[in-house]
């Protein structure tokens, strides 16, 4: 997907082939010249595919202009919502004739005049955590406008994690539908960067304002669903493994980052103190360390060799997982089982607020904990994650045993020390 930036301050910046000129949206094809011109603090960037709704503000008389031109070409606007793109509402916001108006409003309008089947389009991509925390959103809409067709459009590696929601009209690539043929489209893509890491805001709460403020929420879920051959794959393959059908635990020791990741020995502690009390343990993930993690009773462990969808399966049928800030917490969440997380760069309380199974552990005992992914010689040696020990681990699993899986009490979010 192309990437844009508009230069939020002066007439025109010129660095390499590239001349920006204010509020003109411009490609850059290459990511890291991106990075470094964001980090200047001139420009911003845009949500790609992104529309505004604009309608005259009901307070100007009838008589009043109801033509805006843009460049070449003219627009009519009446008190009726119209789609325009973030340029053209640049040029149109210099008049004090129009206003936004959120997509919620949109559709409302078409309920109100009868047209219950519109169809809306909602795009993000990212990661699966992402594409899965989107589902919240999602399922909302679909509670308030039960005969809208919904398209969720995603990348092409995620289309099978979502596809086979009932709540979802159809799943489709990304590129592959033109939002300017749905009568509503909304790209949740620079949503969640809009804002600085460190907010206060959960993920699910940023989609959300993407379609109003505040959003109408009624229920709080994520999902994903198994397909029944999934299922009969995971009976067969769990049954091969653990023929006596203990109660199971999956470990992920990967993040998508160093400081995101837990150590070898850390999870070679957890999983024989799980088999000693009497669990078989499924470690999966990819094979970073392929010799640290060996086979051995009770303890299967599996890299490279299962599918996304397989690892759902598993998770889906576990009675608990362990995990550190990744993808792997949601699918849990989605099939409401318990999982213990490590927080390391990211404060636990914007992550989990709406996972009552899901219980953090982060080292507390630093001051630069949450650090936000600021790069500092603590991050690049992984002394943060190497705070969380086999040991400490092993403490929280067994409160969390105890107390039955009594929902968790999240904590709230507190600015981190940074001095």
């Amino acid at each position: 997907m192309q990437r844009t930036l508009t230069l939020r301050s002066g007439l025109s910046y010129s660095i390499g082939q590239f001349t920006f000129k204010k509020d003109t949206p411009l490609p850059i094809p290459d990511d890291r010249l991106l990075n470094r011109l964001l980090h200047t603090g001139l420009f911003e960037e845009n949500p790609p595919l992104h529309y505004y709704y604009v309608r005259r503000k009901s307070c100007l008389p009838v008589s009043k202009n109801r033509l805006v031109r843009i460049d070449d070409d003219w627009i009519r606007v009446s008190s009726n919502p119209i789609r325009v793109t973030r340029y053209q509402w640049v040029k149109m916001e210099k008049s004090d004739q129009f206003e936004i108006i959120s997509p919620i409003e949109v559709m409302d309008r078409f309920v109100i005049d009868g047209r219950t089947d519109f169809s809306l389009l909602v795009i993000r991509d990212m990661g699966a955590g992402d594409v899965i925390i989107a589902t919240d959103v999602l399922y909302n809409l679909r509670l308030r406008y039960p005969e809208a067709r919904i398209v969720y459009a995603t990348s092409e590696r995620y289309v099978d994690l979502v596809k086979n929601l009932d709540f979802i009209s159809e799943v489709v690539p990304l590129g592959t539908s033109d939002p300017s043929e749905f009568d509503v489209s909304v790209n949740l893509c620079g949503w969640s960067e809009r804002y600085p890491l460190c907010a206060k805001v959960h993920r699910s709460d940023i989609f959300g304002q993407a379609f109003a403020e505040p959003f109408p929420w009624i229920e709080h879920k994520v999902f994903l669903k198994l397909y029944s051959e999934e299922q009969n794959w995971f009976e067969e393959f769990n049954k091969s493994h653990n023929p006596s059908g203990k109660q199971i635990v999956c470990l992920q020791p990967y993040g998508s980052s160093g400081h995101r990741s837990l150590r070898a020995e850390c999870i070679n502690e957890v999983a024989d103190w799980f088999t000693s009390q009497g669990y078989f343990v499924y470690i999966y993930g990819q094979s970073q360390w392929p010799n640290k993690f060996p086979d051995r009773c009770d303890i299967k462990v599996l890299w490279d060799t299962v599918s996304l969808r397989q690892i759902i399966a598993l998770i889906a049928n576990s009675d608990l997982l362990i995990c550190p800030d990744s993808s792997g917490y949601h699918i849990a969440a989605a099939f409401r089982i318990p999982s213990i997380v490590v927080f390391t760069t990211i404060h636990e309380g914007v992550r989990v607020t709406y996972y009552p199974k899901c219980y953090p552990v982060r080292a507390t005992e630093l001051n630069c904990s949450p650090c936000w992914d600021r790069p500092c010689g603590l991050a690049d040696s992984m002394n943060c994650v190497g705070k969380i020990t086999g040991e400490r681990l092993i403490d929280k699993c067994k409160e969390v045993i105890s107390s039955g899986f009594a929902d968790a009490n999240h904590p709230e979010y507190v600015s981190p020390d940074w001095t």
